[in-house]
C-alpha cells in the first residue's frame, strides 16, 4: 500500500556559505498557474486525487510499452516494408498485459482503476479529436493496429486534468489525456511520448488508467520584448532565469535552493508486506527556464515613450510626464538581436548541461533506492536515511555551478553589453546606441 511521507514533510535545504555569497540571476518569484475552478473543485470533493497509481518504470507493462515505443521510433517508413517486426514481436506482450491488467497489480500499488479519477476522464468521454490523418499513417503501419477510435484530450479541462495528478500523460481506454504543452506530434519526443501511450491503448482495451512521470528538462520558448527598459538598468538585453515546475527561482540563493529542494522530495512510498521491500513513488518534475529576448528592431532602431521617472541616470527627464526614447544598435539592429538570441540560448545550454549533471542524476538514484523493513514505516526510515543529504549537496552543487556558468558567460567581453545614453538639457529625448563591449 502507499503511504505518505511524513518523516521528510520539515526538511529544509541549506546552502553552502561560499553559494551564498555570490550574485545570482534570480527575478521575483512568480505564482505558477492554477487550476480552473472545475478541476479544483474536483480536487477538494475527492472525486480526483493528485495521489494515484502510475506506471513504475521497471514494470512488466511499462518495460513493454518502452521497449514498442523504442522499436516504433526507430523504425524507418514501413510503408514498403511491411509491419515493423519488432512491434510484432512486443505484441503478444501488450495483449498478454491486457489481459492481466484488470484483475492484477504489482505488489505494494493500490487498485489501478481508480474511480476518483475516472469521474474527470468521463467528463472528456465523446470529445476529443481523432488522430490526424498524418498521424495515423506513421503510427498504423508501425504497430500493425487500427487507431480509428483514439480520441486526444489536448487542452483546456484535459490539460488541467493530467496537469492536476502531474502527469505527462494518461490513458483510460481509447481516451489519451495530455498535460499543457506535452502534446508535440510534430516533435520526436511528443511522438516518443504517443507511441508510448498507444501501446498502453493496446494493454488496456478499456481497462484501466495509467500514467506517464518522469523528470525532464523543457526547451524554454523565448519571449521577446522591447529592449529600452533593460537597457535603462540592466548591462544585458537578454534574461535567462531557471524554473521548477513552472515557477521562477525566487531571489537569493537559500529561496532559490529551497525551492529545488521541495521540487525534488518525493511525496509518498510504497510497501510491499510479502516481500518488506519499499520505494519511493515516482512523480513528476520539470525544469526549463523563462526566456526573454528582444524583438526585431523597426529601421534599425527600438522605440518607446516612458514616464520620465523611470528613465535611471537622467535627473533632468524626472519631471516630463512622458519621453520618447529611442534606442539604435552598433554595428545595426540586426546583429544586436542575433548577440542577444544567442547570449541567451548559451545560458539555456548551460542550463541543460547542469540540469543532466547534477538533477536527472539524482531523480534516476531516488526512483532507483530500496528500502527493507518488517512494516511500512521501518522500511520508509531506512529510505530516508539512504536519502540523508545528497539532495541538499546535490542542490548546492545545481546552484553552485549555475551561478559559476552566468558570471563566466557575463564577464566584461562575455555577454554585457556597452549603452551610451544621451539626451538634451530639457529631455525631450533620449538617444540610446548599443553596442556589444
Amino acid at each position: 500500500m502507499g503511504s505518505e511521507i511524513t518523516q521528510s514533510k520539515n526538511r529544509q535545504f541549506t546552502g553552502s556559505k561560499d553559494s551564498e555569497k555570490r550574485a545570482d540571476r534570480s527575478g521575483p518569484a512568480k505564482v505558477a498557474p492554477g487550476q480552473d475552478g472545475v478541476v479544483r473543485r474536483l480536487l477538494q470533493d475527492g472525486r480526483i486525487q493528485p495521489k494515484l497509481t502510475l506506471g513504475a518504470a521497471n514494470d512488466a507493462w511499462e518495460s513493454e510499452a518502452d521497449r514498442t515505443a523504442k522499436a516504433v521510433m526507430e523504425m524507418a517508413d514501413p510503408s514498403s516494408r511491411g509491419t515493423c517486426p519488432a512491434c510484432a514481436k512486443h505484441r503478444p506482450r501488450l495483449r498478454q498485459c491486457a489481459g492481466a491488467f484488470g484483475t492484477k497489480t504489482l505488489p505494494g500499488e493500490e487498485p489501478a482503476d481508480n474511480p476518483r479519477l475516472l469521474a474527470g476522464v468521463q467528463r472528456l468521454a465523446g470529445r476529443g479529436q481523432p488522430l490526424s490523418n498524418a498521424e495515423r499513417r506513421f503510427f498504423e503501419p508501425r504497430f500493425g493496429e487500427d487507431f480509428s477510435g483514439v480520441r486526444l484530450h489536448t487542452g483546456g479541462f484535459a490539460n488541467q486534468l493530467a496537469d492536476a495528478i502531474n502527469a505527462r500523460a494518461f490513458v483510460r481506454g481509447n481516451d489519451m489525456v495530455f498535460g499543457t504543452s506535452q502534446y508535440q506530434p510534430g516533435t520526436r519526443q511528443g511522438r516518443t511520448l504517443m507511441a508510448h501511450e498507444l501501446s498502453h491503448v493496446i494493454q488496456q482495451q478499456g481497462s484501466v488508467s495509467t500514467v506517464q512521470r518522469a523528470i525532464k528538462f523543457t526547451d524554454p520558448t523565448p519571449v521577446r520584448d522591447n529592449p529600452i527598459k533593460r537597457v535603462l538598468s540592466e548591462p544585458t538585453l537578454g534574461y535567462t532565469l531557471p524554473t521548477v515546475n513552472g515557477v521562477p527561482l525566487p531571489d537569493g540563493v537559500q529561496k532559490a535552493g529551497q525551492l529545488v529542494f521541495s521540487a525534488l522530495q518525493p511525496k509518498s512510498t510504497t510497501y510491499d508486506a510479502q516481500t518488506k521491500q519499499c520505494r519511493f513513488a515516482e512523480f513528476d518534475v520539470d525544469f526549463s527556464a523563462d526566456l526573454t529576448v528582444i524583438t526585431q528592431a523597426v529601421n534599425n532602431q527600438w522605440t518607446m515613450n516612458l514616464p520620465g521617472k523611470e528613465i535611471k541616470g537622467l535627473p533632468t527627464c524626472h519631471g516630463q510626464a512622458a519621453v520618447p526614447v529611442t534606442l539604435t544598435g552598433k554595428p545595426d539592429g540586426q546583429t544586436i538581436v542575433g548577440l542577444v538570441d544567442t547570449f541567451e540560448q548559451e545560458h539555456v545550454d548551460d542550463l541543460k548541461v547542469l540540469y543532466g549533471k547534477h538533477l536527472e542524476p539524482h531523480f534516476q538514484f531516488l526512483m532507483g533506492l530500496r528500502g527493507q523493513g518488517d512494516d511500512a514505516s521501518k522500511c520508509q526510515e531506512g529510505l530516508l536515511n539512504a536519502l540523508g543529504d545528497k539532495d541538499a549537496k546535490v542542490v548546492d552543487a545545481f546552484l553552485s555551478d549555475w551561478l559559476a556558468a552566468v558570471a563566466k558567460r557575463d564577464a566584461a567581453g562575455g555577454h554585457t553589453m556597452k549603452n551610451t545614453i544621451k539626451s538634451d538639457a530639457g529631455c525631450s529625448y533620449v538617444n540610446i546606441e548599443t553596442e556589444k563591449k
